[in-house]
């Protein structure tokens, strides 16, 4: 960014060694690179919005029958798969 001084101006009287930055030139995207990001974009939402139907079996279900953790695990897994928007 390049910075101009106040005083360098003119008419700036009394404000001197204030500094005020330009922003920088804004780059526009030509047409390939925005189609390659669009796609990109593109391919992204399609990987993420593929959900699964997932069955989960276990040999423990709690509070039934539940002698080690497995019972625990089944249930938080599915919980998670379900809030990442898995059936």
């Amino acid at each position: 960014m390049e910075k101009l001084s106040l005083a360098d101006e003119e008419g700036a009287e009394g404000a001197e060694g204030t500094e005020v930055q330009q922003p920088e030139p804004v780059h526009t995207e030509t047409e390939e690179e925005l189609a390659a990001r669009l796609e990109e974009e593109a391919r992204i939402a399609e990987i993420e919005n593929k959900r699964l139907k997932i069955v989960i079996v276990s040999s423990e279900v709690a509070p039934w029958s539940k002698s080690g953790g497995l019972a625990d695990v089944a249930e938080k897994l599915s919980i998670a798969l379900s809030r990442r928007g898995h059936r």
